[in-house]
């Protein structure tokens, strides 16, 4: 079963000034987890696989101002949005994640919204992992299930014409300790951040059913739902490369 982009209805096929004017929750972790190792000053070698629209490193170009951007996708209409934001000292290529072969290695390797593809996570950690340099940091979001309990999710979208009818794969949860044994002889640290909601998401019937939002629970925290009725409250995976 592929997984289909669908940039017809995708957010990413366009790069409205609302949406880089507010960076992700996760966006915001990722800058605190480099900064805590490199200098904001730093002529740091980032790498963003599965890019889509470059939001990300729209966000980081102004969080590391000396950085070296580089962007991965397999959507060629993601790249060409991205593309169009001229970001200084950043490039953007095509390639499937478990093809690429890049000529440098990287001080950190960033993958966002795209390991719960995979149901095999080892398909997607170790090529990840090969554009690390050692001593380098893989931070990759997920919703890694602190439980011992391994759950694959297929999905048709009918919501939308352009969906209606496709099965798709997505929202894959792998256990922390899978995770932990896969990556555990290749790195020197392998730890889990939960991504804490600090905005609210609000729930639209005109997007796809499969779009997410918020509601809180009785502490007042902010949980991460969609039609597809299930929690998806993600989860940052740091680990450093041996």
């Amino acid at each position: 079963m592929p997984y289909l982009n669908l940039p017809e209805i995708s957010p990413y096929s366009k790069a409205s000034p609302e949406r880089l004017s507010k960076p992700k929750e996760n966006f915001k972790l990722v800058a605190a987890l480099i900064s805590a190792i490199h200098p904001r000053e730093a002529d740091v070698a980032i790498a963003d696989v599965g890019c889509a629209n470059g939001e990300l490193l729209y966000f980081l170009r102004s969080v590391f101002p000396n950085a070296r951007l580089t962007g991965y996708d397999l959507e060629p209409k993601f790249l060409e949005v991205a593309r169009s934001l001229n970001l200084p000292n950043a490039h953007f290529r095509e390639g499937d994640l478990r093809e690429l072969r890049p000529a440098e290695h990287f001080d950190c390797v960033i993958c966002l919204g795209t390991v719960p593809i995979f149901q095999d996570p080892a398909e997607v950690m170790r090529p990840l992992l090969s554009m690390v340099k050692p001593g380098g940091l893989l931070l990759a979001d997920g919703l890694f299930n602190r439980y011992e309990c391994e759950v694959r999710v297929s999905f048709c979208d009918n919501s939308t014409s352009t969906s209606q009818g496709l099965w798709r794969t997505d929202f894959t949860q792998h256990s922390r300790t899978q995770i932990r044994t896969l990556l555990k002889p290749l790195c020197s640290r392998v730890e889990f951040r939960d991504i804490e909601m600090g905005v609210d998401i609000p729930k639209r019937d005109d997007r796809p059913h499969v779009n997410v939002w918020t509601f809180k629970d009785e502490s007042g925290r902010r949980l991460i739902t969609s039609g597809l009725n299930l929690l998806l409250n993600g989860t940052m995976l740091a680990a450093t490369r041996r």
